[in-house]
């Protein structure tokens, strides 16, 4: 039986039609966005057409987005293309190229590029009683400076999947060698809310490296955090004075990965060390 959701992700609105399997996929990721949305909003229609070559096939708004002889390619695009329409729309964040959780009531804001390690670091830290707020876009209200969630899914392969789960790990949901991971597979209750910004981390994996924690000027961390924006001229220099003001309260750090537990340990030390120093009055409630 085909199925016919709509969604608000961010301020970006869409309908999605699907036959039932492709259509449970989406939901199991989307379902924390569903919305009613106008009538006018993008339509998203996936389809078997088995005539073709390459049966498995997205429609947007009517046109011919992406063919596949497997549903895999399809969904991977779609997933793809409906998280850069959500961080392209104009939905009044600060977003920045990074995961984020939160633990005390204190943000800590992971920016960097692809391949950096920030969902496998942030997944592990959700699973070592961190909230999860997001592991690619952190979203940074310009008036409060406050990190708020986007609980989307986690795409992790295969090692991280093992690396966060332990060896052998499968989770059910999976499109080609990307696993799709909910927040709540992660652990119950573990989306965070907003939450100021008290710890910039930047984390770089490096296969067989030792783990390094040390500390990065708060120069050094406007500059990285802007290298790592989403649409940075829509701010402009109000978008600089916004990140100079989230790092004035903020203790920077650049994060060598070797092993994720070594660095779950490292980021976990100097969130509470940072908690304990903040006086009580300071300290937002718990999370």
């Amino acid at each position: 039986m085909p199925t016919d959701r709509s969604y608000r992700v961010l301020a970006y609105e869409f309908r999605i039609a699907s036959p039932r399997g492709p259509g449970a996929f989406l939901h199991r990721m989307l379902a924390p966005f569903e919305d009613e949305v106008a009538s006018d909003a993008a339509r998203y229609d996936f389809a078997r057409e088995p005539s073709e070559a390459k049966p498995w096939v997205v429609y947007l708004d009517g046109e011919c987005m992406r063919r596949g002889t497997t549903q895999d390619p399809v969904l991977e695009f779609a997933t793809w293309h409906i998280s850069n329409r959500a961080i392209a729309s104009d939905h009044g964040f600060f977003a920045v190229h990074a995961a984020a959780a939160a633990r005390g009531g204190a943000g800590v804001l992971l920016p960097g590029p692809p391949d950096a390690g920030k969902s496998t670091l942030v997944a592990a830290l959700t699973r070592a009683s961190f909230s999860y707020l997001t592991d690619e876009a952190a979203l940074v209200d310009p008036v409060d400076g406050l990190l708020h969630p986007f609980p989307r899914s986690l795409g992790l392969d295969r090692a991280s999947v093992e690396a966060v789960f332990g060896p052998g790990a499968q989770p059910k949901w999976r499109t080609g060698r990307q696993f799709h991971v909910r927040p709540s597979d992660l652990r119950p209750r573990a989306i965070g809310r907003p939450s100021p910004v008290r710890f910039v981390i930047a984390p770089r994996y490096e296969a067989g490296a030792v783990t390094v924690l040390e500390p990065m000027s708060r120069a050094e961390a406007v500059m990285v955090l802007a290298r790592n924006a989403f649409h940075l001229d829509r701010f402009g220099g109000a978008g600089i004075d916004l990140l100079g003001r989230v790092v004035l309260q903020a203790s920077c750090y650049r994060l060598c990965v070797g092993d994720l537990d070594d660095a779950v340990d490292a980021v976990s030390s100097v969130v509470e060390a940072g908690r304990r120093r903040r006086p009580r009055s300071a300290r937002e409630g718990a999370i």
